[in-house]
């Protein structure tokens, strides 16, 4: 499959000055690839201006949920 060139959006409130970048994956492609509509996906910076991302397991998903309750609770 070919690179593709996706623009970054702006997302938030302009008005308030309170905006930040979106990126918007859509399309057959990622099902091709192998990112079903409804699996998580775990987003890991590589380097600046570099991102991976990586479908997760229905465990992995499970234990960043977890540890993500445990870090707002405290």
């Amino acid at each position: 499959m070919n690179a593709r060139s996706l623009k970054i959006e702006m997302a938030g409130d302009s008005f308030r000055q309170k905006t930040f970048p979106k990126i918007r994956l859509q399309g057959q492609w990622l099902a091709r690839l192998g990112f079903p509509a409804g699996s998580r996906v775990a987003v890991v910076p590589m380097a600046t201006g570099e991102i991976m991302l990586r479908v997760e397991t229905p465990n992995e998903a499970d234990a960043r949920f977890a540890a993500n309750l445990v870090t707002m609770a405290a």
